[in-house]
């Protein structure tokens, strides 16, 4: 006679659910690990991508306040208004250079690295 046509239904019963609780069990431990990782990643990018996806934000608003202050120099009616429209547009590089370099300084792949050598001279 067969193992489980000797069991009663009740016994079988219980072995397929400890055999499902097992299953579960082994499924909720290996969740566990990847979710582990998971926040791992998340954290990694709170402390290191947000930032820098900041400074780039930041950089692309001067470069366009830059843009519309070269329009606005253009179009200046006075030589007192160019003055002060170039003036603005020095301290508005000034701010991109120094996004700039704050941004190479937060860098920590090296295929960012490389990715971001053609930044400066397109700058």
């Amino acid at each position: 006679m067969n193992f489980l046509s000797s069991m009663s239904i009740s016994k079988r019963l219980y072995g397929v659910v400890a055999l499902l609780g097992l299953a579960f069990a082994a499924v909720a431990f290996l969740t566990a690990l990847r979710l582990d990782a998971v926040v791992t990643q998340a954290e990694n990018t709170g402390e290191k991508r947000v930032p820098q996806l900041l400074k780039m934000s930041e950089l692309e608003l001067n470069v366009t306040r830059v843009s519309l202050q070269v329009r606005h120099a253009i179009l200046s009616r006075t030589p007192e208004e160019l003055a002060a429209t170039l003036a603005d547009i020095g301290a508005k590089r000034k701010q991109i250079d120094d996004t700039l370099a704050a941004y190479e300084k937060g860098l920590f792949t090296p295929s960012g690295l490389e990715r971001f050598g053609s930044v400066p001279p397109a700058m």
